[in-house]
């Protein structure tokens, strides 16, 4: 897969959205870039999903703790193209929102391995 400019800015703008949607609390959106078959392990023992519903259900669980709390400022992104997949990894600054001020949390990498399907990127892992 080549990338473009153009293909990038549809890379960026997919996974802004899915990060948004995430950190909003707005679960039906952000589980919709999610692949059925999405499978994850994650860094704690607790992050390992098997399907889409899987954390999708944990994501309902334990959203409240960071809806409306979080930002990622400042985001970069490098892309790795891996045909027919792309993977992307985002950096960017964590930010916590604590006792009304949003306060630096953490320097931050989230990586997707995304696909391109008829009905839009999806993300693999």
């Amino acid at each position: 897969m080549q990338l473009t400019p153009e293909l990038e800015a549809e890379l960026r703008l997919a996974l802004d959205t899915y990060w948004n949607s995430y950190l909003e609390g707005d679960i039906e959106t952000w589980a919709s870039y999610l692949a059925n078959e999405y499978h994850n392990i994650g860094t704690t023992e607790e992050e390992v999903w098997q399907s889409k519903q899987e954390i999708v259900d944990y994501t309902r669980s334990v959203i409240q703790q960071l809806q409306g709390g979080a930002q990622v400022r400042n985001k970069t992104f490098q892309f790795y193209p891996i045909d027919p997949y792309i993977m992307v990894h985002e950096l960017g600054d964590m930010y916590l929102l604590h006792d009304g001020d949003w306060v630096f949390y953490s320097r931050i990498r989230m990586t997707s391995l995304m696909e391109k399907r008829k009905e839009g990127w999806k993300i693999l892992h």
